[in-house]
């Protein structure tokens, strides 16, 4: 996914604030100057970007076989997503909301137990790693022969 704001917009909306001969400024750039706060359009951009780097590395760095761990969290955020894409705006009161909603769904939940769970598994196989390595050397460096007994 990716934030659908223009970042010229944004570098626009800064500068014309410096233009020395704000009569040049055309009224249509005025009146949107005059109904947007930049900083805060860029603070919610900066963290509508910050959710959606997270949900893509999350949706890329998930394997097949953890994906059944995350199934119902991963449902819940196809539908926040999918509520925000379709009721959201630019100008909605509820988009603070739907940030802090998301930051912690994805973030906070998901992405950092995703985190522990690649962890743990990293750790497991570099235990039977260990594992196997000792056990090649132990069986093949003895003298004594090696068979299975019933």
């Amino acid at each position: 996914i990716k934030v659908n704001l223009d970042r010229t917009l944004l570098l626009v909306l800064k500068e014309v604030q410096f233009v020395p001969d704000q009569e040049d400024i055309p009224p249509s750039v005025k009146s949107l100057l005059e109904q947007v706060d930049t900083n805060t359009l860029k603070l919610t951009a900066a963290r509508l970007d910050t959710i959606a780097s997270h949900y893509n590395k999350l949706r890329s760095k998930i394997r097949p076989h953890e994906e059944q761990l995350f199934t119902a969290k991963i449902a819940q955020i196809e539908a926040l997503l999918k509520q925000g894409k379709n009721s959201l705006t630019w100008k909605s009161l509820e988009t603070d909301d739907f940030i802090e909603e998301a930051t912690s769904l994805i973030l906070e939940d998901c992405f950092k137990k995703l985190q522990a769970v690649q962890a743990a598994q990293a750790q497991i196989e570099a235990k039977v790693e260990h594992w196997h390595e000792y056990l090649c050397q132990s069986l093949f460096t003895s003298d004594e022969p090696c068979f299975i007994e019933d």
